[in-house]
């Protein structure tokens, strides 16, 4: 994309971050400067992604997405709606990076070997979410997980070998 015809994504972030402080000084609104760094976060993480879906930048679709989560994670912490303690947090960087991990596939469908590393960290975040809330045991998803990790072993060196095999 030529210069001249580029957003600029950073003034107007500024923009709304210097307006959003102003109106909390003035008593106008109450936002809390956590919450205001957490959605600039999350708001530059979208605009990274939407750009390279649109224009094609494969590479900042991951960590767009993180960026994404990871503000909206934080955002919605500050705001009290998620609990704030590191058994939540861990599962959920397992998701945001399973998450990340999908973002990459469905921007190229052709690179199905990612779908492995998005799966498996899914599936051990969302489990220890559910862990966490009560509604598995932990004892049992760690039997489980005792069990089947060398699946995963064999998933990952499957997916490299044929991966070697279609360069």
């Amino acid at each position: 994309m030529p210069s001249q015809q580029r957003l600029p994504v950073f003034g107007i972030l500024l923009l709304v971050v210097g307006v959003a402080l102003l109106l909390e000084k003035l008593d106008v609104i109450e936002f809390g400067w956590s919450r205001i760094l957490w959605a600039a976060v999350a708001v530059i993480g979208a605009a990274i992604v939407i750009r390279a879906f649109v224009y094609d930048g494969r590479g900042k679709i991951f960590w767009g997405t993180v960026l994404f989560l990871y503000g909206l994670f934080f955002f919605l912490r500050s705001m009290n709606l998620i609990e704030g303690h590191f058994t939540v947090f861990m599962p959920a960087s397992m998701a945001i990076l399973g998450f990340a991990f999908l973002m990459l596939f469905v921007s190229d469908p052709k690179d199905w070997h990612l779908l492995i590393p998005s799966v498996i960290l899914l599936a051990f975040g969302g489990a220890f979410m559910l862990a966490d809330a009560g509604y598995i045991r932990r004892w049992e998803m760690w039997d489980t997980f005792r069990t089947w990790w060398p699946a995963i072993l064999v998933l990952v060196g499957f997916s490299l070998i044929l991966r070697r095999r279609k360069i």
